[in-house]
């Protein structure tokens, strides 16, 4: 005796997707963030270009938080090692104080000082970059 059964069942598709919808967004998250953490995005950006065009914007009177941190470590680094207090005592050759050179040419050898110490500082930041020193000019 053969016994033939058909059967069908219906599926709301809505009542399904309220069934899975959880998982499914779980997983397509899961899968984006290891396609994320995987992905190597060094190709599409290019961090010396970003950094030297926030050089070249820069202004310390009117800078957002980055700058300001920025100008705190131009500071600190122009304080530390003693360099610039090293070059000025060469540039007045005195012992007493008193500057034997003009004071305008003493802040353009600070300035200068400076703008070599930025661009070693840039150099540091983008050392792949040919002609670097294009964009920064040391006037003495």
């Amino acid at each position: 005796m053969e016994v033939e059964i058909n059967t069908s069942v219906e599926i709301d598709e809505h009542t399904l997707w309220e069934a899975v919808e959880d998982n499914v967004g779980e997983a397509a998250y899961e899968a984006a963030r290891n396609a994320l953490d995987e992905a190597d995005f060094s190709n599409y950006i290019n961090y010396a270009d970003g950094a030297m065009d926030l050089l070249r914007d820069y202004s310390p009177s009117n800078s957002c938080s980055l700058g300001e941190l920025f100008t705190d470590s131009v500071q600190s680094a122009v304080v530390h090692g003693d360099f610039l207090a090293e070059a000025m005592k060469q540039a007045t050759g005195t012992t007493d104080g008193v500057p034997a050179v003009d004071p305008e040419d003493l802040r353009k050898l600070v300035r200068a000082e400076i703008r070599y110490a930025l661009l070693e500082a840039r150099r540091a930041i983008a050392p792949g970059v040919a002609g670097g020193e294009d964009h920064i000019t040391v006037v003495v």
